[in-house]
C-alpha cells in the first residue's frame, strides 16, 4: 500500500470488482472441469430492502472431492418489478451461463413457493431444460422452520432466546 496512491472509492470499487471477476472466472473454469456440479440459490433483502440473489456452486475438484464456493449474488430487480419465480429463474440463469449447463445435477433453495413451485417455482423451470436435477428444500432451511415451531412449544428454548437477543441488543446499543 505505501507506493499505492489510488485510494478513490471508484478506484477501490474497481479493484474489488476486478478481484471478484478474476476469481469468479478461476472457479467457472474448475466448474467446467467436472463431471457434474449443483447449485444452491437464496433471495435475500439486505438491510437497504434491496432484494439479492446468492448464489452458492458445488462441484467435484480435480481428485473427485467436492468443493462448495460462493459465485455471486446479484441485484434481483435490476431488470424486473418483481422477483418472482421467471426472474429469478433470468437471473439463475445470467449468473450461469458461462458454466456448462448439461453438468447441472442438482438445485438446492428454500421452501419458498417461488423457489419451489410444482408448476412455476424455479425448480421447475430449471427442470423444464435440465430434467435431470433434483430439486432439494435446504436442510439448513429445514431446521430453521423446525426450530421456529418448537420454540412455541419449548418454554425454555423460547426463553433463552429472549435472553440472548436481549443481550445482543444490549451490546449494539452501548458505547
Amino acid at each position: 500500500m505505501k507506493f499505492f496512491y489510488h485510494r478513490s472509492q471508484g478506484s477501490l470499487q474497481e479493484i474489488f470488482l476486478l478481484i471478484g471477476d478474476t476469481l469468479r472466472k478461476k472457479i467457472v473454469d474448475k466448474v467446467n472441469n467436472s463431471p457434474v456440479f449443483s447449485i444452491l440459490v437464496d433471495e435475500v433483502t439486505d438491510i437497504s430492502v434491496k432484494c439479492q440473489m446468492v448464489v452458492f456452486i458445488q462441484y467435484l475438484d480435480e481428485f473427485g472431492s467436492p468443493v462448495v464456493n460462493f459465485l455471486e449474488s446479484r441485484d434481483v430487480l435490476s431488470n424486473s418489478v418483481s422477483a418472482d419465480s421467471a426472474t429469478l429463474h433470468q437471473v439463475l440463469k445470467d449468473c450461469i451461463k458461462d458454466i456448462n449447463g448439461s453438468n447441472l445435477c442438482g438445485l438446492v433453495t428454500d421452501g419458498a413457493s417461488t423457489m419451489t413451485g410444482k408448476k412455476n417455482g424455479l425448480a421447475a423451470r430449471i427442470k423444464k431444460e435440465h430434467p435431470t436435477v433434483v430439486s432439494v428444500h435446504c436442510i439448513c432451511h429445514r431446521l430453521a422452520l423446525a426450530c421456529t415451531d418448537s420454540n412455541k412449544d419449548c418454554k425454555f428454548v423460547a426463553d433463552t432466546s429472549d435472553i440472548l437477543r436481549y443481550l445482543w441488543k444490549f451490546f449494539e446499543d452501548s458505547p
